[in-house]
């Protein structure tokens, strides 16, 4: 929201309109009222595919100032219908987004770098042209389900040779052999106690010292 000041400072025809539902609302209402750009932003509310589309369509920009994002599939859905694309870099929007090849990215939590990278698509149709056409090849090359299936297949390969290739077992066969004989080594040092009586008391060990049996077994052998 502290981007839409900067952009309608270079752009004061420019409207906004902000699509879902969410905890957020409220404060991002109230910060448009704060700012004094309630009358350029509208906040639709819950928007099925249809309503999504639409909107996308009739976008000069789909912009998405996440800080944080797994995957990026709103990109890619902006991307398929042809809006250029600001995003965030981070998360998977960096695997979706070329800067400057099919989108532009811009400096996550900066609301200068997000306004910056708007005005140059508005003030540019000929990057919005270069980065929608490209946009639409990459979404139609890289980005179908039939692709993404080889490409997550070739990630669970890659894991498993990475697994063939390590020492992971063998060094945990070597973590439990010693938590072994640690184990037996303090059973040793413990006083011997009565039949029944289980490890949940503190019993001396030959030299005097307080020496913790362990709960839910009798304890037995001679002390150390």
């Amino acid at each position: 929201m502290d981007a839409v000041p900067l952009i309608l400072a270079r752009h004061p025809a420019a409207r906004f309109v902000i699509a879902g539902e969410g905890p957020a609302r409220p404060d991002l209402e109230a910060q448009a009222q704060r700012l004094g750009v309630a009358g350029r932003v509208t906040f639709y509310g819950y928007a099925n595919d249809a309503d999504r589309d639409r909107f996308l369509r009739a976008s000069q920009a789909a912009v998405f100032p996440s800080l944080y994002e797994p995957f990026g599939i709103v990109a890619l859905e902006a991307m398929a219908v042809g809006t250029p694309v600001v995003a965030s870099a981070t998360g998977g929007f960096r695997e979706i987004v070329r800067h400057g090849h099919n989108g532009l990215l811009a400096l996550p939590g900066s609301p200068e770098s997000l306004a910056q990278h708007v005005v140059a698509l508005l003030q540019a149709p000929g990057l919005a042209d270069k980065l929608r056409a490209n946009a639409l090849r990459d979404v139609r090359e890289r980005f179908t389900w039939d692709q993404i299936a080889v490409q997550t297949a070739r990630v669970y390969e890659e894991v498993l040779r990475e697994l063939e290739r390590s020492t992971w077992d063998a060094a945990l066969a070597r973590r439990r052999a010693e938590d072994q004989r640690r184990l037996e080594m303090w059973s040793t040092r413990l006083t011997r106690v009565p039949p029944g009586r289980y490890g949940d008391k503190q019993v001396q060990d030959g030299h005097g010292r307080g020496a913790a049996a362990l709960a839910g077994a009798p304890i037995s052998g001679p002390p150390a």
